[in-house]
């Protein structure tokens, strides 16, 4: 039986070397670009992707905003940072205490309920057990710990954190430009070593 690969071979009787290393190419790395195509589509090269690109820019654009913002736009930031954290931390307790009467309420019934012969008593006890394993999920409760940082502080935290996306942007652009230039670089010595159609 063919594979994907080797059924040019049978359903072409003209298939030529270069069509068929063309095709099994296509399972190699470099042309990892091309893993949706159809197998008949035609090599194309690979290109750079603008994404790190893209946010490089927009966390240099942001690391300028936070360089020109006023102290009282650092503090609203600070406040509202804080603010939202805290909006969390309640959500998060609200669903907990949620999960815990949901819990507790089955668990009760679980209890109360009569096995109808002794050979259900182990579903009971299996049913508790896995009421109780989930007891870190129904029993935690959220704090908010840390105080509310001053302007200065959420302002160089902000800063730190932009200018470490920047860094990681960046290498991650110039290793991408790699790839790509390898591989651009294996596909044409692959089709200068074509023998002609």
């Amino acid at each position: 039986m063919p594979t994907g690969y080797t059924a040019i071979i049978e359903d072409d009787p003209d298939v030529t070397l270069r069509q068929y290393i063309l095709r099994c190419a296509r399972a190699m790395g470099p042309l990892i670009h091309m893993r949706d195509d159809s197998l008949d589509a035609d090599l194309r090269m690979p290109e750079v992707h603008d994404y790190h690109e893209k946010a490089l820019r927009d966390a240099e654009n942001e690391y300028e905003r936070l360089s020109h913002m006023t102290e009282e736009e650092a503090d609203d930031a600070a406040q509202a940072e804080y603010d939202q954290r805290y909006r969390e931390a309640a959500d998060s307790n609200s669903d907990v205490d949620t999960l815990r009467r949901r819990y507790m309420a089955m668990r009760e019934q679980v209890g109360a309920w009569e096995p109808p012969s002794l050979e259900h008593l182990p579903l009971k006890s299996f049913m508790l057990e896995q009421i109780d394993l989930c007891k870190s999920d129904y029993s935690r409760e959220y704090t908010l710990s840390a105080e509310r940082k001053t302007r200065t502080q959420w302002l160089d935290e902000a800063k730190a954190r932009v200018v470490d996306a920047m860094a990681r942007h960046r290498e991650a652009h110039e290793k991408e430009v790699k790839r790509v230039e390898e591989r651009r670089k294996w596909i044409e010595q692959l089709l200068e070593s074509l023998p002609p159609m």
